[in-house]
């Protein structure tokens, strides 16, 4: 144990970022100086003023902290100069002069097995690629995205059920676990970095949109298990009707057309619980828009096809597939 204090400023918003943080303030080896953290942004219909999870925590603990709008424009003259400043779910582009501003680094909590998945949105693209294992990377943050030296790592099994939501907070749930101790050996001098290759093994993860989660209903129907009859579409055909930069595109191209249905489950997981995955369907009372919740895969005569479970359909509650399916055309 050292017998200064290591000081940390934290750079994040989310839960995963307050309970990391929380796992520092209560480790006597820590002193936090101060949050880095957005502003407090109107939602919803009424455009309610919402504080981010660590906003709120620094307010009720008195936690010094500073508030950023679209960017990081400058720090407050009176923020001291930190051991370490801690990036965590933050989603913020770091300048080079903040980069630059701890007295030993700035560095990330990244929730993939680095090199692997740099990028915004790694855990709904490990669930998408199906991969069993991943990891909760700490490295060092360069001015290149995600591809500081590696300061340790500790790898996991990815379970088969698991949702994007469920991905992240098995992660930094190791993370608020294992964080303290690595900043501490780092700080020692316990940890030797691992430099990571140029280019990734895989693509870049990137941060996704709503159209991203859109599958057309002309594909879908027809790998629905209700109909093992249908006629399949062909790989070029099937893709055809999404768009070039669509993420389901992507995976879908990877994969055999006999993988459809497999790759869509994965889909409905990863894009939970947002932008979570929808089709526009025609129905007797015009096209609707429906959400898939849940879904899984069969196989019928040796073929993989999706048993939608629960859906959400426009201006309706939730309810399961068998309930609605007769209203669609």
């Amino acid at each position: 144990m050292t017998e200064e204090k290591i000081s940390i400023a934290v750079a994040g918003s989310t839960q995963h970022a307050y309970e990391v943080t929380q796992s520092l303030k209560d480790d006597e080896r820590f002193q936090l100086s101060w949050i880095l953290t957005p502003r407090p942004k109107k939602v919803g219909r009424k455009q309610k003023l919402l504080t981010n999870p660590l906003h709120q925590w620094a307010l009720e603990l008195n936690v010094k902290y500073q508030l950023i709008d679209e960017k990081i424009s400058h720090l407050d003259p009176e923020l001291n100069k930190p051991d370490y400043l801690l990036v965590v779910d933050f989603g913020y582009i770091i300048p080079e002069n903040l980069l630059a501003f701890p007295s030993n680094a700035t560095i990330n909590l990244h929730p993939s097995k680095l090199p692997a998945w740099r990028g915004s949105s790694p855990g709904q693209f490990v669930l998408l690629s199906g991969e069993k294992t991943s990891a909760i990377s700490l490295i060092k943050v360069t001015s290149q995205l995600d591809a500081g030296p590696i300061i340790a790592q500790e790898e996991f099994e990815v379970e088969p059920h698991w949702t994007s939501a469920q991905y992240y907070q098995h992660s930094f749930a190791i993370a608020s676990r294992l964080t303290p101790d690595w900043i501490d050996d780092h700080f020692q001098g316990k940890i030797s970095e691992s430099p990571q290759p140029t280019v990734s093994p895989t693509p870049l993860a990137k941060k996704i949109n709503k159209s991203d989660a859109y599958i057309p209903w002309e594909i879908l129907e027809n790998f629905l298990a209700e109909k093992p009859d249908s006629k399949t579409h062909s790989p070029d055909n099937a893709t055809s009707f999404l768009s070039e930069s669509s993420i389901i595109n992507y995976f879908l191209e990877q994969n055999s057309i006999s993988n459809f249905a497999e790759t869509i489950e994965k889909a409905c997981r990863a894009f939970q619980p947002w932008p979570i995955l929808w089709t526009i369907i025609p129905t007797i009372e015009g096209k609707k828009r429906v959400q898939i919740l849940s879904c899984s895969v069969i196989t019928k005569n040796g073929k993989q096809f999706l048993q939608i479970n629960q859906v959400k359909v426009e201006g309706k509650d939730t309810t399961t597939w068998n309930e609605v399916k007769n209203i669609f055309n």
